[in-house]
């Protein structure tokens, strides 16, 4: 099963004060919005989020694959 964890900020035509990540799951074409905020509040993600993002990407695939 091939994923993408993807943050908006990757993307020139980004939506302006806005970071996104998402899950792209291209097997089943699915797309999940885990996590936003604004610029203004957060530079980028700290280590602890980072952790709890790549957490909740890894039980989403697990999930999807017991489907």
């Amino acid at each position: 099963m091939k994923c993408q964890l993807i943050q908006t900020r990757d993307f020139e035509d980004t939506v302006e004060g806005l970071i996104a990540s998402y899950l792209y799951i291209e097997d089943r074409l699915i797309l999940f919005l885990l996590f936003i905020y604004a610029k203004n509040e957060q530079a980028n993600l700290s280590q602890s989020e980072k952790i709890e993002l790549k957490q909740l990407a890894d039980s989403i695939k697990r999930r999807i694959r017991n489907e």
